[in-house]
């Protein structure tokens, strides 16, 4: 008990919603239990409540109202270990006033496998004006760009229940794991320990293959059908060097993957600039946090602040 209460404040993530699994209509992946409220510092510090519907969003989803930009990703726009009011999402609400922006990211949902989500997306949310991924590299194995494009929206049925109806799991055994802040981090150690398949991965000499990469955007193109936009941030990771200068990494095809991106009528937002600019003005670095590791894993809240203020120049342009 006394480890619990200790690890509370270090690591209590909120937990799958096992019942959406079951569901026949699935937007994301996952997402998590409704009305749980969650903290987590492994790295920085973050803490908040998943809303209504079951995803990181400081309001509730009410689906009377209208949703004008849907943010769809991974951890990073679920905001992973910052402050919920922090997030990219928070503060483009902040910017955009008389726009609603909610997000639908979750954890592990990479570039390749949003673009699945898309479909049910538009069915459920019916977003007005933008859809906006992201993403941390342009290049991606051939085998990904043919997993997408070989994949069949079979998630068009008809939308199953509303998120804010969360049901009662009667598991003692689960119901004790899920609130044991102890036992969650253990085992999670304990996977990290034993999981060595990044050790295992060959080294990727794939080129870059335009041709799969245009079919992957034209396939995002056909499936928005002209309803919404599409932008796709680009937020480079970064390192630094010895004498302290700052490289982008994964910046090799930036230029070809923008140029597929007009061709195929979607925004390329490059944040390359903005964060190299940041860097050598203010020494601020997008990603990383003080009690971890300058400028790796997650974006901070300052890389969180940068993507919102781009994404709000790009809107006010277009409009």
């Amino acid at each position: 008990m006394i480890l619990n209460v200790i690890f509370s404040f270090y690591f209590n993530p909120p937990t799958s919603d096992k019942e959406y699994e079951k569901s026949s209509f699935l937007v994301t992946p996952f997402k998590y239990e409704p009305m749980e409220r969650f903290t987590y510092a492994l790295e920085g510090h973050g803490h908040g409540r998943v809303n209504n519907d079951g995803y990181i969003n400081v309001e509730d989803y009410d689906s009377n109202k209208e949703v004008n930009i849907l943010m769809v990703g991974s951890s990073q726009f679920e905001a992973f270990q910052v402050d919920i009011k922090n997030s990219v999402t928070y503060r483009l609400n902040e910017l955009l006033k008389n726009k609603f922006v909610y997000n639908i990211g979750v954890s592990g949902n990479a570039f390749p496998e949003s673009i699945t989500n898309i479909a049910p997306a538009i069915i459920k949310y019916k977003p007005t004006d933008y859809i906006i991924l992201e993403m941390s590299d342009v290049k991606y194995s051939d085998q990904e760009l043919s997993k997408v494009l070989e994949e069949e929206d079979n998630k068009k049925d008809s939308e199953s229940s509303s998120g804010s109806k969360s049901v009662k799991n009667n598991n003692v055994i689960r119901k004790f794991y899920r609130n044991s802040s102890f036992l969650r981090l253990l085992w999670r150690k304990l996977e990290e320990l034993t999981d060595n398949r990044e050790a295992n991965l060959p080294e990727a000499k794939e080129e870059f293959n335009e041709k799969l990469t245009g079919e992957v955007l034209n396939k995002i193109r056909t499936i928005v059908e002209n309803k919404v936009k599409v932008i796709i941030v680009y937020h480079p990771s970064v390192s630094l060097e010895s004498d302290g200068n700052l490289i982008l990494l994964n910046n090799e095809n930036v230029e070809k993957f923008s140029k597929l991106c007009t061709e195929n009528g979607i925004y390329f937002l490059d944040m390359s600039d903005r964060f190299s600019a940041e860097y050598k003005k203010n020494n601020i670095l997008p990603y990383g946090f003080s009690n971890t590791s300058v400028g790796k894993g997650h974006l901070n809240k300052y890389g969180h602040e940068m993507i919102a203020e781009e994404l709000y120049k790009l809107i006010k342009e277009e409009k």
